[in-house]
């Protein structure tokens, strides 16, 4: 099997730029005061065509935003599929519309995603995503902790709703919950994507099990945790389904890699792996070394040399930064030829620099010409 053209770049600097570029095309679907808010309320209402099909609504301190009509105008109706609460402060009243309205069996939401739900609002939510058959994304962040029955209470309207493919928390006390989490992977045969980012994790093997068994997952993110244990991550990379594995910000690395190097050099799914933000040991770089003159199939790689002040030898940086730059220069002229018409990016290994490195896209290109090898295809 051929290599792919591999990429070596910071998963946050990526995720932002995609985030600024995302936000500037579909700009017109953010409604961030009250008066835009009762409008397209009064659109829904009235069954308006020109109605947005994604409705995104942003709250700032300074302009608080009250969503009670909006819910109810929404309840029962078809034409929205998506509803995205930003820092939106959901009182009793708001929470309860809101499950009202996802339980409407008319009701046709896809994809949820509440920023700032307020613990003691949960018990309506829950009831809610359990009857709901609609919903396919749900990603919550919460505005206070929970504690381990609400937690317990929300894993299990989780795991009872069989329609939702994707599931995203951020910022939920999960330590508590490995063996309720394991559960909910093995037990949702079509979930697609996974992200459980600061939820002081730990202790995975169950869940890591669970995932490499799993036939559907593609996509899973447990960044920003507390994971140390390679063994658990070596399992991970079994899993013949997923493309995508964001394990940034734990602390990953400290054994000798050997069993997590040879599970990723042959590992033939996964086409994106980030593992920036870790303290990797000398023999643990070693082995990653090795594995990534092995693998076929990784096109993107997420890494930084030292981290924390802990830094693997010069040498192993360079080689691990150098297959990167020979994997990507030796397949440019092949995607040049087979597409002369498509334009393609490709950012040289400086993930350690980018990670630190916070810009607007607007600058991005000038930022890569003075620290990296920049890549533009004709």
């Amino acid at each position: 099997m051929t290599k792919p053209t591999l990429k070596l770049l910071s998963h946050n600097i990526q995720r932002e730029i995609s985030e600024k570029l995302r936000k500037g095309q579909r700009g017109e679907e953010w409604f961030d005061n009250q008066d835009a808010v009762d409008e397209v309320s009064q659109k829904i209402t009235d069954e308006d065509h020109s109605t947005p099909r994604n409705i995104k609504v942003m709250e700032s301190l300074s302009r608080p935003i009250n969503c009670s009509d909006l819910f109810v105008a929404l309840c029962g109706k078809q034409n929205v599929r998506s509803l995205s609460l930003v820092g939106v402060h959901l009182d009793e009243n708001s929470a309860s519309r809101l499950s009202e309205t996802l339980r409407h069996p008319q009701t046709k939401i896809k994809v949820l995603q509440v920023w700032r739900f307020l613990p003691s609002c949960l018990a309506s939510l829950c009831d809610s995503i359990k009857e709901n058959k609609e919903l396919r994304e749900i990603r919550l962040t919460f505005h206070g902790n929970l504690n381990d029955e609400q937690t317990s209470m929300l894993l299990q309207a989780l795991e009872d709703n069989q329609g939702l493919v994707a599931i995203k928390l951020f910022g939920v006390d999960l330590s508590n919950h490995a063996e309720k989490l394991a559960s909910l992977v093995r037990n949702r045969q079509k979930m697609k994507e996974l992200r459980l980012s600061r939820c002081r994790l730990s202790n995975v093997s169950g869940l890591a099990k669970a995932m490499a068994t799993s036939k559907a997952l593609e996509k899973v993110d447990l960044s920003m945790n507390e994971l140390s244990s390679d063994a658990d991550i070596a399992l991970m990379l079994t899993s013949k389904s997923i493309k995508t594995l964001i394990l940034s910000k734990n602390q990953l690395g400290k054994d000798d890699g050997s069993v997590f190097g040879k599970n990723l050099a042959t590992n033939e799914t996964l086409d994106e792996f980030f593992l920036e933000g870790n303290p990797l040991s000398t023999e643990f770089a070693s082995s990653l070394l090795k594995a990534l003159q092995l693998n076929v199939t990784l096109k993107t790689f997420g890494f930084m040399s030292s981290y924390m002040g802990k830094a693997i030898p010069s040498q192993i940086d360079t080689d691990i930064r150098n297959i990167v730059a020979l994997n990507r220069a030796g397949r440019r002229w092949l995607r040049a030829a087979s597409e002369p018409n498509k334009p393609s990016l490709e950012l040289a290994p400086m993930a350690h620099l980018l990670h630190r490195t916070r810009f607007e896209p607007s600058s991005l290109f000038g930022v890569l010409r003075e620290h990296t090898n920049l890549w533009v295809n004709p």
